[in-house]
């Protein structure tokens, strides 16, 4: 476990917005942890209900390529 990882858990379990965003972007894309799409889905809904728009469109952008997610165009 990287030690951005090991902070930026602790923090979005403190329902820290910036940790959510970015530990969602680490879990996409694989960086310092291993890739887990339905982990990133999860971290960036947890953001975007704080009206984040990146974890937003993050999120869509997961939806619409049915990653983590069953895949949903709308």
């Amino acid at each position: 476990m990287s030690r951005p990882f090991a902070w930026y858990r602790k923090a979005a379990d403190q329902n820290v917005l910036d940790a959510q965003l970015n530990l969602g972007c680490m879990f996409e894309r694989g960086r310092g942890v291993k890739q887990d799409f339905a982990q990133a889905v999860r971290l960036y809904r947890l953001a975007a209900k704080q009206n984040d728009a990146v974890a937003q469109r993050n999120l869509g952008c997961m939806y619409r390529d049915g990653l983590g997610v069953q895949k949903d165009d709308a």
